[in-house]
């Protein structure tokens, strides 16, 4: 299968309880937001500890991280 489309639904055909399970379930969420929301802090944390100054900010902003 070389189109997208036509990989897109033979994935989701082999797999159709996987992509029905929040039907059955309400708890489950359509979508990862709160996962990416909770990454979010360490994505840009990441940034702002890459220069902690000393081994000991280092070795601090490991133990937060």
């Amino acid at each position: 299968l070389k189109n997208p489309i036509a990989q897109a639904m033979s994935y989701f055909l082999r797999r159709p309880d996987m992509f029905t399970r929040f039907l059955h379930d309400g708890r489950i969420c359509l979508t990862n937001n709160a996962a990416e929301r909770a990454l979010r802090g360490i994505a840009l944390g990441r940034k702002a500890w890459l220069f902690a100054g000393s081994d000991r900010g280092g070795e601090r902003a490991a133990a937060m991280y």
